[in-house]
């Protein structure tokens, strides 16, 4: 058997000869180039780095050296994200489907699973790329395509964006007094005098809201599953 020759790739493009002559150019063109994407996106948010990172966001993202540090600073992340979806079988039965969330892990698949929280927790729930939703529906299908005679029909994938209580939650005892005073009492009387009662403020002396809603739910797609679409 005749050796692989690893420059048989470059026949389709251009001829030996000239790809030996410019290979070393091209191959630090393509180094420094992403070196000097990866310098941006460390710059970010400044303007300046914004403002020249725009060209080439959608390249960065592909190739997955795009990485945001709002975890860490200026400022902590303000929500945890997750994706579910709900599937509805050819008999009408429906069933709930907890997509990959990597806090449920053990530590050590943590390590293995990491691009499932970067793909589904930060992209898919951004709504910046919708075109994403219709393969994970399918996916989904395809995934609980288990039981006989019985295939999924409609799969509808959902988000879920909850806030992260602040920190100071977690050491303030006060201000944990101040929430808890501040919760609403499902006992409460709904009457008219009750409505004339002066209306505590939405901020407490923190400036943090007061019982800040726990989760919002967003519908990203509702997709009819073909059984073409099983194979």
């Amino acid at each position: 058997m005749q050796p692989f020759n690893q420059l048989e790739f470059t026949d389709f493009l251009m001829s030996r000869n000239l790809w030996l002559k410019i290979r070393k150019p091209v191959i630090l063109v393509f180094v420094f180039f992403h070196f000097y994407l990866i310098l941006l996106i460390f710059m970010r948010p400044g303007l300046l780095a914004e403002k020249l990172m725009e060209p080439f966001y959608r390249y960065t993202f592909f190739v997955g050296i795009e990485q945001g540090f709002n975890v860490f600073a200026p400022s902590p992340r303000q929500n945890n994200n997750h994706v579910m979806a709900t599937i509805t079988y050819e008999n009408g039965a429906t069933e709930v489907a907890t997509l990959p969330r990597l806090e449920r892990y053990p530590l050590v698949q943590k390590l293995f699973r990491e691009r499932y929280r970067k793909f589904l927790s930060d992209n898919v729930t951004s709504g910046l790329y919708p075109y994403l939703y219709k393969d994970i529906a399918i996916w989904v299908a395809r995934k609980h395509n288990t039981i006989k005679n019985n295939p999924p029909k409609v799969v509808t994938i959902l988000s879920y964006t909850s806030q992260i209580p602040p920190m100071e939650n977690g050491v303030d005892p006060k201000l944990m007094q101040a929430q808890v005073d501040n919760l609403e009492d499902i006992n409460e009387d709904k009457s008219e005098k009750a409505k004339t009662k002066p209306q505590k403020s939405a901020y407490n002396e923190f400036n943090n809201p007061v019982n800040p809603p726990r989760w919002k739910m967003k519908v990203l797609t509702v997709q009819q599953i073909d059984r073409k679409d099983l194979k």
